[in-house]
């Protein structure tokens, strides 16, 4: 890796220049359009954050002076706005999987735009993906302008919400960058590269296929790939019991939400009640038959009422001839219903005492007699 300086005056930086470590080029990403082209991969300093501008001086906060990013250079290989768009979304997955850090100014995307004629504009201040296909395509339609006034000179412009952008400042010359004399070459062995290539994060698009096949629902799926954090603890609640992807889906994301709400509580006072460990001591009984896979969520409301897990766990079950007795005066008093409207009015009435399975077979049959 290569350690080199480049130069800023604006007083964004308080040395007067910028520290940039070429990491990798001459890289890659894959489009539907065709191959992007990344120039190269710096970790870089960032500058200070400009607070407010007038035409005589700026004031600059030091908070993020200094504090190392990574950014990744395009080639101008890409021909149209939805590329862009494309290749942006697709950099944020591989970011993402990565686990770097989340929100809104954490990731920075400024785009360069130059049509036959003009010279190469860029555009910085982006935050949403939405916006770049109306940006980049009223950028083109500006440069049409430009051309027909006889302005071709390109510039460094600011985004705006609607879409447009604002100069900023001038295009900076491409002589700014010059090799840091003070330090030497930093060699990364081969042996640690080939380390790092046999461990390299899954994308998400790798891991939505995975859970698939294990038969989560494209619902689930969307939940449990909301966060690291919940993607490990269905890895974690899964390997403990792996029959029903859905149920450990689903009390990781969807019951803590519905019991935090039917218990007007708030969620992290409800996942401090039912942790990944209590979640695993439920799943562990029902793995070994000693609760049924229905009376899961009745037993995760108790505990977060605050009842003990072993009085939670206490379920009393209404037997098979009980049970069909149940159902048939339910169906006498209440003819002609579906079979589903019979059901909810069996899970009412004997809620968390029957096997839900086995309710529906005896109302499919009473029905069809």
């Amino acid at each position: 890796t290569q350690v080199m300086r480049k130069t800023v005056i604006d007083g964004s930086n308080t040395s007067g220049f910028q520290r940039t470590v070429l990491v990798a080029h001459d890289g890659y990403v894959e489009t539907s359009f065709g191959k992007v082209v990344v120039e190269s991969v710096c970790l870089e300093e960032d500058s200070a954050r400009v607070v407010s501008k007038e035409k005589e001086h700026a004031i600059y906060r030091l908070d993020r002076l200094g504090i190392p990013l990574i950014e990744i250079a395009s080639a101008p290989s890409m021909i149209n706005a939805e590329q862009v768009k494309e290749c942006a979304l697709k950099l944020g997955e591989i970011l993402r999987a990565c686990k770097v850090k989340r929100g809104i100014g954490t990731i920075r995307q400024d785009v360069n735009v130059s049509i036959r004629g003009h010279e190469r504009v860029e555009i910085k201040g982006f935050q949403e993906p939405s916006m770049f296909v109306k940006t980049i395509d009223k950028e083109i339609e500006r440069q049409l302008k430009d051309i027909e006034s006889g302005r071709m000179k390109g510039d460094v412009r600011n985004a705006l919400p609607n879409g447009e952008s604002e100069f900023l400042r001038p295009m900076p010359g491409r002589a700014r960058m010059y090799p840091e004399t003070d330090l030497e070459l930093l060699k990364i062995p081969l042996d640690r590269i080939n380390r790092l290539k046999k461990n390299l994060p899954k994308l998400k698009s790798d891991i939505r296929d995975e859970l698939r096949k294990i038969g989560l629902s494209e619902e689930m799926i969307n939940l449990v790939l909301e966060s690291h954090e919940i993607l490990d603890e269905f890895r974690t609640l899964h390997e403990v019991y792996d029959r029903d992807a859905n149920l450990v889906a689903k009390m990781i994301t969807l019951w803590r939400l519905e019991i935090a709400s039917k218990l007007k509580m708030k969620i992290n006072e409800v996942n401090d009640k039912l942790p990944e460990r209590m979640l695993e001591r439920i799943l562990e009984l029902v793995k070994m038959k000693k609760i049924d896979a229905s009376d899961v969520k009745n037993v995760m409301i108790d505990i977060a009422q605050g009842i003990g897990f072993e009085e939670a766990i206490k379920k009393e079950k209404v037997n098979d001839d009980e049970l069909e007795h149940e159902i048939r005066a339910i169906i006498n008093e209440k003819p002609g219903l579906r079979e589903n409207a019979y059901m909810g009015l069996v899970m009412a009435k004997l809620k968390g005492k029957i096997d839900a399975k086995k309710a529906m077979e005896i109302i499919n049959r009473v029905v069809e007699k």
